[in-house]
């Protein structure tokens, strides 16, 4: 189905000194349902957001919408938990 590329955006941005992988087992649980599911499908199942968009029938624009709102959603809980410093 074509070559296969990484996504990185201005999304991926906001993780990028906040390693979600690392600490994503302890977080999920603790995120709201939809947010839980796109970083689930996104990070751990690693569907592109076009794949993601199909799947939930929404469009790409409303997918990275809510992937970034999730990532920033995180990054609050890992900081406020001491798992990763403050956003700045």
């Amino acid at each position: 189905m074509g070559e296969e590329r990484y996504e990185y955006d201005a999304m991926d941005h906001a993780a990028h000194d906040f390693n979600i992988s690392e600490t994503l087992h302890i977080i999920l649980p603790l995120l709201s349902n939809s947010y839980r599911e796109i970083l689930e499908l996104h990070k751990l199942e690693e569907l592109s957001f076009e794949e993601i968009a199909v799947m939930k029938s929404k469009p790409i624009g409303t997918i990275r919408q809510q992937y970034h709102r999730a990532l920033l959603a995180a990054r609050e809980i890992a900081a406020r938990d001491g798992l990763c410093p403050p956003p700045t």
